[in-house]
C-alpha cells in the first residue's frame, strides 16, 4: 500500500478534521457564488455592450508606440465578449466596467468600492482552492505550487473533492453549514 493510500485510507476510518471541512466549506460555498455571478454579471456585459458598443482600437502605450497586444486587422471591430474588454479604449472600458459594477450591486452582489463582485468572486474562489489542496497536502504530498498547470490543478480538484465529499457523507458532517 502507498503512502497516500494509507493517508487517504486513514482518512475514510477516522473522518475528516476540522481544518479539511473548513476547507472543504470554502471551497463548495465560493463555487456556487460563482456559479451563482457568472451567468448574470454575463447579460449585464451584454447590456453594457448594446450600449456603450466597444470596438477594438490601437493599443499605443505611454511613448505612443504602437503595441503588438491588439492585432491591426482586429481594430474596428465590435468587442462581444468581456475578456476582451482590455482592447477598447479606456473611456469605453471605464464606462463597461462601471456600469457593470453598479448593476451588480443593484442585484446585491458587492465589494469593496471600485472591486467588481465577480472578479472578487473569482479569487476568493482560487484561494480557497489552493487552500483546500494545501490543507490535503500533508495527505496527499501535492501542493498547491506543484500543479500549476490548469487542467491538471482542475481534474485534481475535480478528485479531491469527491473524495473528501464521500468521507464527509459517510461520517455525516455536514457541509452545508
Amino acid at each position: 500500500m502507498t503512502d497516500i493510500q494509507h493517508e487517504i485510507d486513514t482518512l475514510a476510518k477516522d473522518g475528516l478534521s476540522e481544518e479539511i471541512v473548513a476547507a472543504l466549506k470554502a471551497y463548495y460555498s465560493t463555487t456556487a457564488l460563482v456559479a451563482l455571478i457568472s451567468p448574470i454579471s454575463e447579460a449585464i456585459y451584454n447590456e453594457a455592450f448594446a450600449l456603450y458598443k466597444p470596438v477594438v482600437v490601437p493599443f499605443v502605450d505611454n511613448d505612443g508606440v504602437l503595441r503588438p497586444e491588439v492585432d491591426c486587422d482586429d481594430v474596428g471591430n465590435a468587442i462581444t465578449e468581456s475578456k476582451d474588454l482590455y482592447k477598447a479604449s479606456n473611456d469605453v472600458f471605464k464606462q463597461i466596467c462601471d456600469y457593470h459594477i453598479a448593476k451588480l450591486n443593484d442585484a446585491r452582489f458587492t465589494a469593496k468600492k471600485g472591486l467588481c463582485p465577480l472578479l472578487v468572486a473569482e479569487n476568493n474562489q482560487r484561494e480557497s482552492v489552493s487552500s483546500l489542496i494545501n490543507v490535503m497536502a500533508k495527505h496527499t504530498g501535492i501542493s498547491s505550487s506543484s500543479l500549476l498547470i490548469n487542467s491538471d490543478r482542475d481534474k485534481y480538484v475535480v478528485y479531491l473533492v469527491g473524495l473528501l465529499t464521500t468521507i464527509a457523507d459517510s461520517h455525516n458532517i455536514d457541509l452545508k453549514g
